[in-house]
């Protein structure tokens, strides 16, 4: 089972029991975690469910509205009143939290977008320290061909770059992928004038952190070690960027 065909059986059922779910899970330490931790969502929507308190005159407020309608329409359906008001309480809260965590789930052309930028990282890892560190000309040139313009703020040009190239990952669009060095080792930044994802997506993996933000007319991605503080990263690119039309 190929990871993207994982990642989109898990976010739709992290308790799918199926032989070769489970196999493909119990094969990778990031795929053990990302299960975990949709287990951990599912419970907690659960327990959420199981703790809400019902307001105390709820089932007053809903008498007195069925009164105020008509004596007769409450004659009728005098089995209103027998309703089991903390069970319709829940349902409604259960509707709105269960759609809350669908919508809250990277659509499957998101998870695939991810996939590809992961496997572009560990592909080009190699190229960082076998190429000439470009400067910051040759830095404004890629990402410029790739749509991103970057104002050359003293901040910005303070950064040390290690890498700047091209890349597509996949799609039709050609990005740029911007390599500075971190505290803790490599930092990627990339550019790549696609569609938004859907909504920010947290990078999963057994080595790389990281954010693919959506962007007005793109995304940009800001990756790097685990220990790596990437905050000022994101901030500061996403202060001075601007995409071309």
């Amino acid at each position: 089972m190929d990871d993207l065909e994982f990642r989109t059986r898990a976010f739709s059922n992290p308790l799918d029991d199926q032989a070769d779910f489970i196999s493909a899970t119990e094969t990778d330490a990031a795929r053990r975690q990302l299960v975990h931790e949709l287990k951990a969502m599912e419970h907690q929507l659960k327990e959420s469910l199981n703790a809400t308190p019902v307001p105390g005159d709820l089932r007053e407020k809903l008498l007195a509205h069925a009164n105020d309608t008509s004596q007769e329409g409450a004659a009728k359906h005098s089995s209103f009143r027998r309703l089991p008001y903390a069970a319709a309480a829940t349902v409604v809260l259960g509707v709105f939290l269960g759609i809350n965590l669908v919508q809250s789930r990277p659509s499957a052309q998101d998870l695939e977008f991810h996939d590809a930028l992961v496997e572009h990282l560990y592909h080009e890892e190699p190229r960082y320290y076998s190429s000439t560190s470009p400067d910051w000309s040759d830095v404004m040139s890629v990402s410029a061909a790739a749509g991103a313009e970057l104002t050359a703020t003293p901040e910005l040009m303070a950064l040390k770059m290690q890498f700047a190239n091209y890349c597509n990952l996949g799609t039709d669009q050609q990005g740029a992928h911007l390599v500075t060095i971190g505290e803790h080792g490599p930092v990627s930044i990339v550019f790549i004038k696609n569609t938004p994802v859907s909504k920010r997506i947290t990078i999963k993996d057994s080595r790389f952190q990281g954010q693919i933000i959506p962007t007005e007319q793109g995304n940009m991605a800001v990756i790097g070690e685990k220990s790596e503080q990437l905050d000022r990263y994101e901030k500061l690119l996403t202060d001075n960027l601007h995409w071309s039309i």
